[in-house]
């Protein structure tokens, strides 16, 4: 059985010893990080796009206060031209592209010194001098209350995720005929997300990223967020049952409906975490209808086919063989 190591709130938990420098946890499965540089481009991102915002706002939520109104409020002229110039940079060259379309930039960042400046001009020196120059701003009052929420996040939540990831993994790997192709997952803990509150990128490594002023940090939904964007991992092209969605509506020469895999990821994990929760008594809703999420796949047709695939009354192939060839199911 692998060591388990638990780190959170700034203390290293090993066994029963423990030391004080690390801000992260590390589990069987997944590696915390809550990464200066990286939740300061996240930061950015939304700020300039407000793409997240708007995503809480159809859906009727609004993102956790945790008092950052107040401290915009009592930045300086200085302090506050630092903020609108990132800003304008990010809306003019950054923001085009999603989020999960720039791990090359995630990447980059997790790579630098938290505690010092970018000395690294790979993507431009202006990018680099205009990190450093709002950083400043950055570190000293809006860093100090995101920090606190990653790891409060995570602190809340840990210990129900260590006590079921090896039961729904394991269950994830089943469902999806493939093997975990890693030894951890990255999952870096970030103020803000894209639109959907959180997104993976598998290449050139696997990276998952999850905002934890969603409201769903507060709840279930998270543990689900966790395993669901973890099985990305298992749920790749070359997965058994992705690529027989593929090849299947090649045979059956039916439209190949690209979005399928990813719909029946949320249901099939949604449902393994569901019944994990409810050994415990928590009731969780499936965030494939908490959030509406893949709308054109909340059919009973669909239902009752990977229902019956995730209770194994039937096989992956007729279950694939079954969805392209229901006329109600849409193909994307």
């Amino acid at each position: 059985m692998r060591l388990l190591i638990l780190v959170f709130l700034g203390t290293r938990f090993i066994g029963m010893g423990f030391n004080t420098f690390a801000q992260e946890a590390e589990t069987q499965y997944f590696s915390f990080h809550s990464h200066f540089w990286v939740n300061l481009h996240h930061f950015l991102y939304e700020k300039a796009s407000g793409q997240e915002h708007q995503k809480l706002s159809e859906d009727g939520l609004a993102f956790l206060d945790i008092g950052e109104e107040g401290v915009f409020e009592k930045l300086n002229k200085g302090e506050k031209a630092a903020i609108d110039d990132a800003l304008d940079y990010y809306r003019d060259s950054v923001i085009r592209k999603s989020l999960i379309g720039q791990g090359d930039i995630s990447l980059w960042l997790q790579k630098q010194d938290e505690e010092g400046l970018i000395q690294d001009t790979l993507f431009s020196l202006k990018y680099t001098m205009l990190l450093n120059e709002v950083s400043k701003v950055y570190r000293e009052h809006f860093w100090p209350i995101h920090l606190l929420q990653n790891q409060n996040t995570l602190k809340e939540q840990i210990g129900t995720i260590t006590r079921f990831e090896s039961e729904i993994m394991t269950r994830m790997e089943e469902l999806a005929v493939s093997a975990w192709p890693i030894d951890r997952i990255r999952i870096d803990l970030t103020a803000y997300g894209n639109w959907a509150g959180a997104y993976t990128f598998i290449y050139p490594t696997p990276n998952v990223f999850i905002s934890t002023l969603d409201p769903a940090s507060r709840t279930s939904g998270f543990i689900e967020t966790v395993f669901h964007e973890s099985s990305h991992v298992l749920f790749s092209r070359e997965s058994g049952f992705r690529s027989r969605i593929y090849f299947m509506s090649q045979e059956l020469g039916v439209k190949f409906p690209k979005q399928l895999w990813h719909a029946s990821l949320f249901y099939l994990c949604g449902r393994a975490v569901q019944d994990a929760l409810a050994g415990i008594g928590i009731d969780h809703t499936m965030i494939m209808y908490e959030r509406n999420v893949f709308s054109d796949y909340h059919t009973p047709e669909f239902k009752q086919q990977l229902e019956a695939y995730y209770q194994g009354k039937t096989d992956m192939e007729n279950t694939i063989r079954n969805l392209l060839s229901n006329e109600s199911i849409k193909a994307d």
